[in-house]
């Protein structure tokens, strides 16, 4: 940049700075030239580019057109910007080589690094409307809601293509590569949420970690915890069954599941998550047990003698206990929730015992964390006063972006590149598939990253 240009900027930043106008309306003012400088760079930057590739466009035969102005806004500010199109015939679509250097789709208002900042602050702000006057007050962009809404969507739809990605082409590890642990722990629970319908819909979470490790005097946290989160129940269970497959070896490992015996997450749905295994062991979540006893227990002074029933692991004493809490019921309605408490805690008893118990000398930890858990879902998508739409497994799956630290993935489906197949291997498989078959692979139309450098091949626009 020329010194005289530096000269300028600096001039117009040091009248910001002797004006009489007050701290804050100077701050505005600074970001604004900032925002100026930054554009003036920007402008400069493209009109080199395009310089440098105008030989390589034109001896392809592209010619160049009168320069068109585009604005985007960015993290950093509005950009306003003249860029040349170019045709190999004036009838052509046109090409702009510095869309394609920005990853700029056509009509894209916003970058694709503004767009993620909305996405990432979205899941942190209880409502769309919240987090699109949070950074409209925090830059000179405009923002919104609905633009909050779309980025939560389109997240959504790029989190649905990466999962299905990998129930079409499951990553391929060695045994030799495969994690080999004594122990993993498996849960799952699901929350419920009203529609704008009025339906009822169903946001599922299951959790893997590999045990509990301390991280300092007075605190613990559990190892490798993932989180595998749709609408669909389905598509979690499948998804850490798959999980499980491809990244453990699971022929020595012990699967200690969790959870509160409730429609869709039975025994037998965590026995078929873990497959052939090392040991598997299952256990009704107590905080649930806890839940049911406040319940149901009419006397609440009964409740410390069936908690220790429980924990004892001796039907005998628990028999005890329903014999004395029974004698001292009067009403229909008392025998009715204490039949329901029994036939409860009766049907779930093998289930109910403890580590030792069953003949293991395993500490209890890492496991009944599921509740804790969900409170980062249910904080955001529960009790702030609103009925969900289609923007409900976008935030979801937001969520649990957070968690497991897989939103870049994801959203730039950087994935494509690291699972793809090689080219004879897909031409094999299209021998294979027919045509129904052949349009689950349709390529995904988004934004397109953006490139430095022009390739040798024509552009398809």
């Amino acid at each position: 940049m020329e010194t005289t240009t530096l000269e300028y900027y600096a001039i117009q930043l040091k009248n910001i700075i002797d004006s009489e106008d007050d701290i804050l309306e100077k701050e505005a003012n600074m970001h604004l030239l900032s925002e100026e400088l930054m554009n003036s760079v920007w402008c400069m930057t493209i009109q080199m580019k395009e310089n440098e590739v105008k030989s390589s466009l034109s001896s392809e035969g592209y010619k160049a057109y009168k320069k068109e102005e585009r604005t985007v806004q960015y993290a950093h500010g509005r950009m306003t910007f003249v860029r040349t199109p170019f045709k190999k015939d004036k009838n052509d679509k046109p090409f702009f080589p510095a869309d394609e250097w920005l990853g700029l789709g056509k009509y894209q208002r916003n970058s694709p690094g503004f767009t993620a900042k909305i996405m990432q602050i979205a899941p942190d702000i209880t409502s769309y409307e919240k987090t699109s006057r949070v950074i409209n007050h925090l830059t000179t962009n405009t923002v919104s809601r609905s633009t909050v809404m779309r980025a939560v969507k389109l997240y959504g739809k790029r989190a649905d293509e990466y999962h299905k990605h990998q129930e079409v082409y499951p990553e391929v590890i060695e045994n030799k590569d495969k994690k080999k642990v004594d122990k993993i722990y498996i849960e799952g629970d699901a929350v419920c949420f009203k529609k704008q319908n009025g339906e009822m819909q169903f946001v599922h979470v299951f959790i893997l970690h590999d045990g509990v490790e301390t991280v300092s005097n007075n605190r613990k946290q559990s190892k490798n915890m993932l989180y595998f989160v749709d609408i669909r129940r389905k598509k979690a269970r499948d998804r850490l069954k798959s999980y499980l497959q491809t990244h453990y070896d699971m022929k020595n490992i012990m699967v200690i599941a969790n959870s509160d015996g409730g429609s869709g997450y039975e025994e037998a749905v965590f026995r078929d998550i873990a497959g052939v295994c090392g040991s598997f062991e299952y256990f009704i979540d107590r905080y649930h047990v806890s839940r049911k006893l406040e319940e149901r227990v009419q006397l609440e002074e009964f409740i410390p003698l069936f908690q220790q029933a429980i924990n004892s692991g001796e039907l005998n004493k628990l028999k005890m206990v329903f014999d004395t809490y029974e004698s001292n019921l009067e009403t229909e309605e008392q025998f009715y929730h204490s039949k329901k408490l029994k036939n409860y805690l009766i049907r779930h008893w093998k289930h109910l015992a403890s580590f030792t118990k069953r003949g293991y000398n395993i500490v209890k930890e890492g496991i009944g964390i599921m509740e804790s858990q969900l409170r980062h879902f249910t904080y955001r998508l529960k009790h702030c006063g609103r009925h969900w739409g289609k923007g409900l497994n976008g935030m979801a799956q937001l969520l649990a972006s957070q968690k497991n630290g897989d939103f870049k993935q994801i959203y730039l489906r950087s994935w494509k590149s690291e699972f793809s197949l090689d080219d004879s291997l897909r031409g094999n498989m299209s021998n294979r598939l027919d045509l129904r078959d052949m349009n689950k692979f349709t390529p995904h139309v988004g934004v397109k990253q953006g490139r430095l450098t022009l390739p040798d091949k024509k552009y398809v626009r």
